[in-house]
């Protein structure tokens, strides 16, 4: 290679360097370790916002849930209602329709205490209501109408009690939201796993690439060497030549793959610092988890348990409903109360009081709808079995999940130490194969295969313990325990 050639190639590697120190960042680099990165991101990710703000969700609505079971004031009135107008009325005397003109002023308020009957699906109120009515014209008088106190029941009969289910579903749905959201933190824990290892894995084969490139550089002014006292073949030569354009290639590929990786980790942890380097963990948790504890801790705690359990509860809540609606329904009204007009505001709450009573019972029989009702029912009871069918295959395939991660799992930790191991003999063959081409002993084939060997085993050690950590977290997410410390997650 000519001198040109050479500081060509230099100043190429030199300006590489130059970029990757100058790579944007927004504050001082961070070196983050694997436990680092998980707790980063469970704090601060777009991710971990979300599953908050989810969390939030179920809270307020299960407060919503438990607002209505109790006592509500409810004041409701109308303020204003002039009426000057011209109707028609039916005069008695004189057997006719006549047209009268009429100008009044009417205004009346309402205040109630209402609360649910839950176990029936009714509900009970105590009320109070004034009314008052202006009358202006050559008629003119003022009345008032009270209602000091009145207690009244509305009570479906026969039914669909809507408020029954939403006692089984709407805690059910809170005690959900708070497992997703365990669940969702472990999401999170298993997606910084995959970009650790995969900013890890890139910061590997940018140092390789590195490294590789001062070799190729090293080798080929040995083989010039060489090849000046006569004792390497041109041929030779010319390929060292290319194993350092090659070489130049490949680091300028792995420069820009670790950069994009170290942009695509630091937003998804939510940094404003760049992140340097990741450290990878050098010991493995001591664990060997049975199948069977594995499953049966996932079907006590995972999320998914008690949504299959909801679309359950839903199913049969249409099916009732339809089966309600389809037959004879009642409903009850009834009312006690006091009750005085005055013209005097002050009289329409003075003794003697008259009594207010009303009592309604209205019907619906439903006698020939062509079998629309009898289909509506069918379809709902067909509908809650093939959820149920559906939950039970779901049910089934989690269990499947659950125990074949176990058993992978189990068998990760000896996958992990075949490939640390392989990885060191990689790096000792290489070494020696090194000294031996410095040496002449063997031929620039041999030497790159070991290069190589030792790339792919390292390579295979990063993703065998990216595998192991995979199943660690997805084990965590699925049975939300931890077989560390031998706790539920949800404590």
């Amino acid at each position: 290679m000519n001198t040109s050639a050479f500081t060509s190639l230099s100043m190429k590697l030199h300006i590489l360097l130059v970029l990757a120190c100058w790579w944007p960042r927004c504050g001082p680099a961070q070196t983050l370790s694997l436990d680092q990165a998980i707790e980063l991101a469970r704090q601060q990710s777009l991710s971990a916002k979300r599953a908050s703000l989810r969390l939030q969700v179920g809270l307020w609505q299960y407060r919503s849930f438990k607002a209505t079971y109790l006592p509500s004031v409810n004041f409701s009135g109308n303020v204003v209602n002039y009426d000057r107008s011209v109707r028609s009325e039916y005069d008695f005397v004189d057997a006719r329709y006549e047209y009268i003109f009429q100008s009044n002023l009417t205004n009346n308020v309402r205040i109630s205490v209402d609360q649910r009957i839950s176990l029936t699906g009714g509900d009970i109120y105590v009320d109070s209501y004034l009314g008052r009515l202006e009358n202006f014209g050559d008629a003119r008088f003022l009345n008032f109408s009270a209602i000091p106190i009145r207690i009244g029941l509305r009570q479906p009969l026969f039914g669909f009690n809507e408020w029954k289910w939403e006692r089984q579903l709407e805690p059910l749905k809170y005690e959900l939201s708070q497992r997703e959201f365990v669940a969702d933190q472990e999401a999170i824990a298993y997606q910084s796993v995959q970009y650790f290892f995969a900013l890890a894995q890139a910061q590997l084969r940018y140092d390789m690439a590195v490294y590789d490139y001062g070799n190729a550089d090293t080798l080929l002014r040995i083989g010039q060497e060489r090849a000046a006292l006569g004792t390497l073949t041109q041929d030779d030569l010319l390929e060292l030549r290319m194993a350092l354009l090659d070489a130049e290639t490949a680091l300028s590929e792995a420069l820009l793959e670790r950069q994009q990786t170290q942009e695509q980790f630091r937003l998804y942890l939510g940094l404003n610092d760049s992140i340097s380097s990741v450290v990878l963990p050098e010991t493995l948790p001591q664990l060997h988890i049975a199948p069977d504890m594995a499953w049966q801790l996932a079907a006590t705690h995972n999320p998914d348990m008690l949504a299959y359990r909801q679309q359950e509860l839903e199913a049969a809540r249409r099916e009732e409903l339809i089966r309600r609606q389809s037959r004879f329904q009642a409903e009850l009204n009834a009312g006690f109360g006091l009750n005085k007009t005055s013209q005097n505001l002050g009289e329409a709450y003075s003794s003697p009081i008259n009594q207010l009573q009303n009592v309604s019972l209205s019907l619906n029989v439903p006698i020939l709808d062509w079998g629309r009702r009898k289909g509506q029912y069918k379809l709902a009871q067909a509908s809650r079995e093939v959820t149920e069918a559906e939950t039970a295959l779901a049910r089934q395939e989690l269990q499947r999940e659950v125990m074949a991660m176990c058993r992978a799992f189990n068998r990760q930790r000896e996958v992990v130490a075949r490939a640390a191991e392989a990885a060191s003999i990689a790096r000792q063959r290489f070494q020696i194969t090194r000294r031996r081409f410095l040496l002449g002993n063997i031929d620039l084939i041999k030497l790159r295969a070991a290069t190589q060997a030792q790339r792919s085993a390292r390579l295979a050690y990063i993703a065998e313990l990216q595998q192991y950590w995979s199943f660690f977290y997805r084990l965590r997410q699925l049975t939300l325990y931890d077989f560390v410390a031998g706790k539920p997650l949800t404590e």
